[in-house]
């Protein structure tokens, strides 16, 4: 037990400057732990940036960490614009080297996606099959919250799929959430609940976590979340959980979803008017962005950004640029 640990928290996506041509800058946070009983010190730097990225900075010197304590710290790189794979993912590899001790390698998961513009206005009726392909705005590739923090990890038990669009002042989210055909239906028609010990165990659920600040904190309180499933659904600024970790405050935007229910899988569709959100954020360019998705038949948690333990913390949560 008596190790260095070390994992990435969360990777954010800001705009290097005013116009679009300026790029985009990225700062992965990691968090290392000293639980050794000596004074560990080395650095950290990202082990390749992509062809066309640059180092703002690309690598940090860990100065020493007492036993017991912990430090977070951050790596930079610019580039002019983002590129990501079907999944709404890039890995980035990172390499923490401590003195006398062998190299420790670590993914930084960059979970980015556009809010295309929608050209044709969207049904809210639970049936994506409107919705268009093929054109950049999938988020798939969830991964289990419980999963190792920077090692390959065995995918959840099903497949989650999700989309999002903008169109007229609304956001629009469809998503297809995979299920065991031999679970019991009747059990997936309770509504959304509170979160107990940051799981929403309550009911089968997709959540979609978002800060429009982008900042990064580490509150709950700066998360809205809207949590939709077969039984019903809920919104609310903050994340009421149990127990109580940060306040929740009423929230009562003019949501509208829908759900459909099949044998092998449920589909959800979500509009969110801009409006719900303080005006000073509805132009900035990229927002904080998780999904998540509650399976109750195999009682797993994943997300699409990658967080362990804990979705409702900003650093953790992806990003979604807005046109």
């Amino acid at each position: 037990p008596r190790r260095v640990e070390a994992e990435v928290v969360g990777t954010r996506v800001q705009p290097a400057g005013a116009r679009a041509e300026d790029g985009v800058e990225i700062a992965c946070t990691l968090r290392i732990a000293n639980q050794t009983r000596k004074p560990v010190g080395g650095r950290v730097a990202f082990e390749q940036l992509p062809v066309g990225w640059e180092g703002a900075p690309d690598s940090r010197t860990l100065t020493r960490i007492e036993p017991g304590s912990t430090r977070r710290i951050t790596l930079g790189a610019r580039t002019a614009a983002l590129a990501w794979n079907q999944a709404g993912i890039r890995e980035l590899p990172l390499v923490l080297t401590l003195e006398g001790r062998e190299p420790v390698r670590l993914i930084a998961r960059l979970a980015h996606v556009p809010a295309v513009d929608l050209s044709d206005p969207i049904k809210v009726d639970g049936d994506p099959r409107e919705w268009p392909t093929g054109v950049g705005n999938d988020l798939s590739s969830f991964r289990p919250v419980s999963a190792e923090p920077n090692g390959a990890s065995q995918p959840p038990a099903q497949d989650t799929l999700a989309f999002v669009g903008r169109r007229e002042g609304n956001l629009y989210f469809a998503i297809r959430c995979g299920l065991d055909s031999r679970g019991n239906a009747e059990r997936r028609n309770r509504p959304p609940d509170v979160v107990a010990d940051m799981v929403p165990t309550g009911a089968e659920a997709v959540e979609i976590l978002i800060d429009p600040s982008n900042a990064g904190t580490r509150s709950s309180a700066d998360v809205y979340r809207i949590a939709v499933g077969p039984g019903g659904a809920l919104w609310q600024h903050g994340v009421a959980t149990d127990p109580p970790t940060a306040p929740a405050r009423d929230w009562s935007p003019p949501i509208r979803h829908a759900v459909r229910l099949a044998g092998d899988h449920w589909t959800a569709e979500i509009e969110v008017p801009l409006a719900a959100f303080p005006e000073r954020y509805r132009r900035q360019a990229v927002w904080g962005l998780n999904v998540a998705r509650f399976d109750l038949d195999a009682q797993e948690l994943s997300n699409w950004a990658g967080a362990r333990g804990n979705v409702y913390n900003p650093r953790t949560l992806g990003n979604l640029t807005l046109p």
